[in-house]
């Protein structure tokens, strides 16, 4: 005898690991990392062409 609602909970279970619906707090910190990332080695690169 199946429930509904069986469905319903599978559904929400496999979108936990989905990073659409990850923390939003999580997602800004991975943005600041890549930003971060991104910046130095657009650093880098701004040294290179002045060397």
């Amino acid at each position: 005898m199946s429930s509904p609602n069986n469905h319903n909970h599978l559904s929400s279970k496999r979108s936990d690991n989905d990073p659409r619906y990850a923390n939003p707090d999580e997602r800004k910190r991975k943005r600041m990392i890549t930003n971060r990332e991104f910046a130095r080695k657009s650093r880098a690169k701004k040294q290179q062409r002045l060397d």
